[in-house]
C-alpha cells in the first residue's frame, strides 16, 4: 500500500505522524484495521459497530498483529543495531502492547527459533562495525504482511521513544508500480517526502527549542544543498517535496521556510540536456548524510515491490546503501518472492548490496502465510467468538488461503456476501452454514483477484467504472482528476458525487483516503490489478487508454504534474496508430516527456520516448514539415543513445541528422556525436576519431588542410598565419574579440583536441590545432570553448616542462572563461577548474591550494567526475604535507573520508594513496604500531597491500608508498631506510602528472640522495640529486614559488655551511614550508654539534623542536628529546628567528630573483 497507508496505520495505533509517502501496507498479514485498508492488510473502517451489524458486514480488528512475534523481534534487533541508544531500548520496544503483545524473548537467533518453532529464514548476525547502515530484505507472497510488519516495527519504536522526541526515527516509504505508469523515482520521492513532512512537523513543535532544526539547516548549507546552490536546485527539481526543507521560497534558507515551490529548472541546451545519474546519486547521498548526521535519530527507508523496480532507481538505492559514510540508516526492501526472477534488476541489486556490505549487515527474511492457529485467532476476533468455536470456518478458509491474511479477509467477505457467514439478529452473534460445501468451493476461489473482481461487481456501475479508470491512471488519485475521467467517459458527475463514489469504494475496503483532502488510493495492489483486468485486451482496453491519456494531457496543463505526462505517453504509445487522432501531437508529447525524463536522469525512459517520437512520423515528411522538432528530437536521441552505449542506434540517429539537416549549426551536434562515437567504437583507437574530426573540419567547416601529422614546416607556416591575424596585438588581447555567433567549429576543435590527447605521438597535431583555433578566434570571435582549448594546451605544455607557455595559455584561458560565466557551469566547469588547479599548483604557495583542492573534490564528485575528484583530494593532501600544516585527528578524518569514498567507488589507485597518507600521518603523530619507519598499521599494511597488486598498479603503488617512507626516513634521519627507498625510486621518471605529488617525492628523494651520497660517496645517488636540482631550477624559472626554498635546501645539503643552512631556513620560513624549515634547523644544529660547538647548536635544535611540535610530528619530537636531553626541559623557551638566522629579507629577495621568481 502507499506509504500514506502506513502513516494512517501508525496514526491509528497512536504513534507516528501521518506523513505522505507511497508504500504497500496491506501486504501485512497482520494489522487489520478499520480506516486503513492497507495495501497488504486491508483494514476495514466501516463506521461504528452497530452500523456494521445492521448492514451485516464483518468487522476486522484494528491494528492488531497476528503470528509475527518472532519476525518483529528480529526486526527490533536489527533496528537496535543501527541506533546509538541506551541499553534499555530493546527491552522497551519489545515490551507487550495493547495491540497484540510481542514478548521480549532476548537471546540469540537460535534461542528465538527454539522458542517459536518456525523461525523465518535469515542470515542476520550481530555486527560491531562502526558503520551503522543495515539492510533488511523481506520476501513473501502478496498479502502475507510485509508492509504491516514494518509499520508495527515503527509503531513499537515510536511508542518506546515517546518520552524522547529527539530519538524518534525518520520513517519514509515508497513503492514501485506494477503497470509502470509512475514518473521516474516515485518510490524514492515518496520516501523523501515523508522524511520532509516529519521534519517540518517537528520543527513546528520545537521540542528542543529548534536546536535540531538549526543543526540540520547548518548541515544542509554546509553540504551545498540549499536551493540557491546547483545541487539543491537539482534535488528540488527531482523531488519537489524537498523544497521547504532546502529553503525554497524563503530569504533565509532553512527548514520550515514558507516555500512557494521549486524554481523552474534551467533550460537544457544540447550541451547539458540530461542530468548525469552519477551526479544525482552523489547529491542524494549528500542529502541523506546531512539528514542522518544525528546519531540518536536513525533514518528508516522502506521500499516495497522491488520486483517491479526500474534499474535506475535501484542504482540510486544501491549507491546509498553501499556508501559507508552514511550512518544510522536502515533500508528495508520488500518483494514478492514468487514474482522476482533471478536475473531481474531487483535480484541483481540485492546480490550487489549483500556482497558490498560489511558481513552481518544484511538480514534476509521470508514472510510466509500465517499458521492455522493465528488464522483461528483472527477469525475469532472478527466474529467475536471463542477460538475453538471457529475451527470449521478456519478449516474452510485456510484450505483456500494458506494463511495469506489479505486473502483470508477477501474470503470472509465473500462468504458474507453469499450469506454463508452472517450475523444472526436473533442470537446477536455471527453464524455460518457450511453444509453447502460444493457451492462454497465455487464461491471461495483460489484466485484472490477473482474474488476482488466479484466484490467490485457488487458496486454501483459508476463506482465500478471509477475504479477501472483509476487503475489505468495512477494508484493515488485526486477526486477532481477522477471526475474529469468520468466526465470524459460520459458520466455526468460533479466532484462531490465523485467523492461520494470513492467513499463507497472505501466503505467496501477497496480504497483508502490519504492524508490529503479528496484523494484516495487503492488499498492493495491486488485490488488495482483486479480493477485493471476488468477491461479485456483489445479494442475495449485501447478505448480506455485513449480516454485516460486525453484527459491527463489536458489536466497536466492545469496541474503541472509530471506523472500525467508519463501515463498519457505510455497509453498513447500502447494503442494502434489508427486510434490516434494526431500523430504530430503524439510525437510532441513523447518529446516533452522524454525531456522531463532526461532532466530527471532517467535516460532509459527518455530513450524509449524519443524512439516513440520518431516512429510517429515518416522521416521525409517529418523533416520537411516539422524541421525544428526533428532536429531537436534526433539530436537528443543520438546524445542519449550514445550515453547509454547503444552505438548502432546512435549511429543511425546521427546519419539521419546529417542526411536531413540543412544548416551547419543544426548538424553540429551530430558531428560531435560522430567523433565521440568513433572513439568509443574503434577499440580505443582514438586516432580514427581524430581523422573523422579532421575530415569534418577540412570539409564541412571550410578549414584548409589540417594535416594529421603536421611537419615542423606546417607548424611554422600556421604560426606565421596566426601572427598575421593578430596584427601585432599580444595574445591577451584576444579576450577583447566579440563573441562568436555560432560556436560549432570551436566545439569541434575542442572534441578533436580531446581525442588527440588520448593518442600517442600527437604533440605536433595538438600544437597545430591550437594555432588554427586561435586564428579562427581572431577572425570569427571567441567563445567558452576557446578557453577550454587554450587550457588543454597549457596542461599539455606543462607536461612537456614548458612552463612559460603553460602559464601564458593558462592565463589566456582564465581571461576568456571570465567572459562567458553563463557557460562555466556543470561538469565542464569542474573539468576546467581542475586544469586550472594543476597550473595554480605551480604558481601559488602550497598552502594556498589546500582549500581549493577540497572544494574541487566536492564539486567534481557531485558531477560524477570521480577520478578528477580524487586527483584533487590527492593534490590537497600533498599540499598539506608539503606546507607543514598541522598533523592532527581533524586532518586524519578528512583522509579517512577520502579513503572510504575512493574505496567505495573502486578507485583503487587513489585509495592506496589515501591509506598510505593516513599511515604516514599516524606514524608522524607517534601512533605507529611498532617501527615508525615501517608501514604496518591500522591504515595500511604495506606487505599485504602490495601483495594484492600486479602490473602497472603494483609499480605505481610501490612508488607512492616509497615516497612516504623516504619522507619518514629523511625526517627521522634513518640512512638505511633512505638507501632502501632510493633503490626503489631511482628507476621512476622525474616527472609526474601531479605536480604536488611529484614535488613531495622529489624534495625528499633529493635530500636523501645528498645525505646518503655525501656520506657514502655514492655517485649514482649524487647524479640523481643533480637531476632533481636541475628540475627544480627549471621550475623556479617558470615561476613555481614552492621550489625556490627547496632548491636552497638542496644546495645547503650539497654544500653544508652555517650560512647556507641559514639561507635555507629563512627561505622555508618565508615560503611557509614549516617542516623543511625544521629539517634545515636540525641539520644545521647537527653539523655545529659535530664541530664541537654544543652551545651553538642549542638554538637550532630548539627551533627545530618547536617547529616539529607545531606541526604535530610527535614521533620526531620524541626522537629529538631522546637525543638531546636539554629539550625535555619544560622551561625551554622558543628561540627567535633572528637569533638563528643571519640571512636578511634582502638576502631572500636576492636568492629568489636569481631563480627568476
Amino acid at each position: 500500500m502507499p506509504a500514506r497507508d502506513i502513516s494512517a496505520l501508525l496514526a491509528a495505533s497512536g504513534t507516528g505522524s501521518a506523513a505522505h509517502s507511497e508504500m504497500d501496507l496491506a501486504d501485512s498479514d497482520v494489522i487489520v484495521g478499520l480506516q486503513e485498508q492497507c495495501d497488504e492488510d486491508h483494514l476495514d473502517d466501516r463506521s461504528d459497530a452497530d452500523d456494521d451489524l445492521n448492514k451485516g458486514k464483518i468487522r476486522f480488528p484494528k491494528a492488531k498483529l497476528y503470528g509475527r512475534e518472532t519476525e518483529l523481534h528480529q526486526l527490533l534487533r536489527v533496528y537496535e543495531d543501527v541506533t546509538v541508544q541506551s541499553d534499555g531500548f530493546h527491552k522497551e520496544a519489545a515490551a507487550p502492547s495493547s495491540s497484540g503483545a510481542v514478548p521480549s524473548t532476548g537471546g540469540s537467533n537460535r534461542d528465538l527459533s527454539q522458542a517459536e518453532g518456525d523461525a523465518p529464514q535469515t542470515n542476520v548476525a550481530k555486527n560491531n562495525s562502526s558503520t551503522r547502515t543495515r539492510v533488511i530484505f523481506l520476501g513473501g507472497l502478496s498479502g502475507t504482511g510485509k508492509s504491516a510488519l514494518i509499520a508495527e516495527l515503527i509503531s513499537r519504536v515510536n511508542k518506546s521513544e515517546s518520552a524522547h522526541p529527539h530519538r524518534l526515527p525518520l520513517f519514509g516509504s515508497g513503492k514501485f508500480e506494477q503497470f509502470e505508469n509512475a514518473a521516474p523515482f516515485t518510490a524514492l520521492s515518496d520516501g523523501l517526502a515523508m522524511w520532509t513532512a516529519q521534519l517540518l512537523e517537528r520543527a513546528e513543535r520545537k521540542n528542543d527549542d529548534g536546536e535540531e532544526m538549526r543543526l540540520l539547516t547548518k548541515a544542509i548549507k554546509k553540504a551545498g544543498l540549499t536551493v540557491t546552490e546547483e545541487d539543491g536546485e537539482i534535488l528540488v527539481n527531482m523531488f519537489p517535496a524537498l523544497a521547504p526543507l532546502l529553503g525554497a521560497g524563503d530569504k533565509e534558507e532553512g527548514i520550515g521556510s514558507d516555500a512557494a515551490g521549486p524554481k523552474p529548472p534551467r533550460k537544457a541546451s544540447l550541451r547539458h540536456m540530461s542530468l548525469d545519474i552519477t551526479r544525482l546519486k552523489i547529491v542524494v547521498q549528500n542529502l541523506i548524510k546531512a539528514l542522518g548526521r544525528k546519531q540518536e535519530r536513525p533514518l528508516v527507508l522502506f521500499v516495497d515491490d522491488l520486483q517491479w523496480a526500474d534499474e535506475t532507481s535501484l542504482e540510486i538505492i544501491t549507491s546509498i546503501v553501499l556508501n559507508r559514510t552514511i550512518q544510522n540508516f536502515l533500508f528495508v526492501g520488500a518483494y514478492r518472492s514468487n514474482e522476482i526472477e533471478e536475473d531481474s534488476p531487483g535480484s541483481k541489486r540485492m546480490a550487489d548490496i549483500e556482497a558490498g556490505m560489511v558481513p552481518g549487515s544484511v538480514t534476509k527474511m521470508e514472510i510466509s502465510g500465517l499458521k492455522p492457529k493465528d488464522i483461528a485467532k483472527f477469525c475469532a476476533d472478527c466474529t467475536d467468538r471463542e477460538v475453538e468455536d471457529v475451527d470449521p470456518l478456519v478449516d474452510l478458509v485456510y484450505k483456500k488461503t494458506l494463511g495469506n491474511i489479505f486473502f483470508v479477509q477477501q474470503a470472509l467477505e465473500e462468504l458474507v456476501r453469499r450469506n454463508i457467514l452472517y450475523y444472526d439478529m436473533i442470537c446477536y452473534e455471527w453464524q455460518w452454514n457450511l453444509d453447502l460445501s460444493a457451492e462454497i468451493e465455487d464461491f471461495v476461489s483460489s484466485d484472490v483477484v477473482d474474488m476482488v473482481k466479484r466484490k467490485i461487481g457488487g458496486l454501483s456501475e459508476d463506482c465500478q467504472r471509477g475504479l477501472v479508470l483509476m487503475a489505468y491512471s495512477q494508484k493515488i488519485l485526486k477526486a477532481v482528476t477522477l471526475q474529469a475521467l468520468l466526465d470524459a467517459d460520459g458520466r455526468d458527475l460533479d466532484v462531490f458525487r465523485t467523492i461520494k463514489l470513492m467513499g463507497e469504494a472505501a466503505s467496501e475496503g477497496l480504497l483508502l483516503p490519504t492524508d490529503k483532502d479528496a484523494e484516495y488510493t487503492f488499498a492493495h495492489d491486488l485490488i488495482e490489478q483486479a480493477a485493471h483486468s476488468l477491461v479485456p485486451e483489445g479494442s475495449d482496453r485501447d478505448d480506455v487508454f485513449v480516454l485516460v491519456a486525453n484527459v491527463l494531457v489536458e489536466r497536466e496543463r492545469v496541474d503541472n504534474e509530471d506523472w500525467m505526462l508519463f501515463v498519457a505517453a505510455r497509453h498513447f504509445n500502447a494503442v494502434p496508430r489508427d486510434r490516434i487522432e494526431s500523430l504530430d501531437d503524439l510525437a510532441a508529447l513523447n518529446l516533452k516527456t522524454a525531456k522531463t525524463a532526461a532532466a530527471k536522469a532517467s535516460l532509459s525512459q527518455a530513450v524509449e520516448l524519443l524512439r516513440a517520437a520518431v516512429s510517429c512520423l515518416d522521416e521525409e515528411t517529418c523533416w520537411k514539415s516539422f524541421y525544428e522538432f526533428s532536429v531537436d528530437t534526433y539530436c537528443r536521441l543520438a546524445h542519449i543513445e550514445l550515453a547509454l552505449g547503444n552505438c548502432d542506434n546512435a549511429k543511425e540517429a546521427i546519419h539521419t541528422i546529417l542526411r536531413n539537416a540543412t544548416s551547419q549549426k543544426d548538424k553540429a551536434p551530430a558531428h560531435l556525436a560522430l567523433v565521440r562515437l568513433t572513439g568509443d567504437t574503434s577499440n580505443s583507437d582514438y586516432i580514427q576519431a581524430v581523422k573523422v574530426g579532421l575530415d569534418l573540419l577540412n570539409g564541412d567547416y571550410g578549414q584548409v588542410a589540417i594535416p594529421l601529422h603536421p611537419s615542423k614546416m606546417d607548424i611554422a607556416k600556421e604560426r606565421a598565419r596566426l601572427k598575421v591575424a593578430k596584427k601585432g596585438r599580444p595574445l591577451a588581447r584576444l579576450t577583447e574579440r566579440p563573441a562568436m555567433r555560432d560556436d560549432s567549429i570551436m566545439r569541434l576543435f575542442e572534441e578533436v583536441q580531446k581525442q588527440a590527447f588520448l593518442c600517442p605521438n600527437t604533440e605536433a597535431l595538438n600544437e597545430y590545432l591550437v594555432l588554427r583555433c586561435l586564428r579562427v578566434a581572431y577572425s570569427d570571435g571567441i567563445c567558452y570553448e576557446v578557453a577550454i582549448v587554450a587550457l588543454n594546451y597549457a596542461v599539455f605544455q606543462m607536461k612537456k616542462e614548458n612552463m612559460k607557455m603553460a602559464f601564458k595559455f593558462g592565463n589566456l584561458a582564465t581571461l576568456i572563461k571570465e567572459r562567458f560565466p553563463e557557460s562555466h557551469k556543470g561538469s565542464d566547469a569542474a573539468k576546467f577548474d581542475f586544469r586550472e588547479l594543476m597550473l595554480s599548483a605551480i604558481r601559488m604557495p602550497l598552502g594556498n591550494n589546500i582549500t581549493r583542492c577540497h572544494d574541487l573534490y566536492r564539486t567534481a564528485l557531485s558531477h560524477g567526475l570521480t577520478e578528477m575528484a580524487f586527483a584533487s583530494a590527492m593534490s590537497g593532501t600533498y599540499c598539506h604535507f608539503g606546507a607543514g600544516y598541522p598533523l592532527n585527528s581533524l586532518f586524519g578524518s578528512k583522509l579517512m573520508l577520502y579513503e572510504r569514498t575512493s574505496g567505495q567507488m573502486k578507485q583503487n589507485g587513489f585509495n592506496l594513496i589515501f591509506k598510505a597518507s593516513r599511515q604516514f600521518l599516524l606514524n608522524m603523530m607517534g601512533k605507529a604500531q611498532g617501527d615508525p619507519l615501517v608501514f604496518k598499521g591500522v591504515a595500511l599494511d604495506e606487505e599485504t597491500a602490495l601483495k594484492n597488486l600486479e602490473g602497472n598498479a603494483l609499480k605505481m603503488g610501490l612508488r607512492d608508498i616509497s615516497a612516504f617512507r623516504i619522507a619518514l626516513a629523511v625526517i627521522l634521519d634513518d640512512e638505511k631506510t633512505m638507501i632502501e627507498m632510493l633503490e626503489r625510486l631511482k628507476s621512476y621518471p622525474l616527472q609526474d602528472l601531479s605536480i604536488t605529488r611529484n614535488l613531495f617525492r622529489q624534495s625528499y628523494a633529493g635530500m636523501a640522495c645528498l645525505i646518503v651520497g655525501t656520506n657514502t660517496e655514492h655517485a649514482e645517488y649524487l647524479r640523481l640529486a643533480k637531476s632533481i636540482v636541475k628540475m627544480f631550477k627549471a621550475m623556479n624559472k617558470a615561476g613555481m614559488v614552492s621550489t625556490v626554498p627547496l632548491s636552497v635546501c638542496l644546495k645547503a645539503l650539497e654544500k653544508p655551511s652555517i650560512d647556507m643552512y641559514n639561507e635555507a631556513i629563512e627561505s622555508c620560513a618565508l615560503a611557509g614550508l614549516k617542516q623543511f624549515e625544521a629539517l634545515m634547523c636540525e641539520r644545521c644544529g647537527t653539523m655545529i654539534l659535530e664541530q664541537g660547538n654544543e652551545k651553538g647548536s642549542f638554538d637550532y635544535f630548539s627551533r627545530a623542536f618547536f617547529l616539529y611540535n607545531d606541526i604535530g610530528m610527535i614521533a620526531k619530537t620524541n626522537q629529538l628529546v631522546t637525543k638531546h636531553k636539554f629539550l625535555a626541559d619544560v622551561s625551554l623557551k622558543r628561540p627567535g628567528t633572528a637569533s638563528v638566522c643571519s640571512s636578511s629579507r634582502a638576502g631572500w629577495d636576492t636568492t629568489a630573483s636569481s631563480f627568476g621568481v
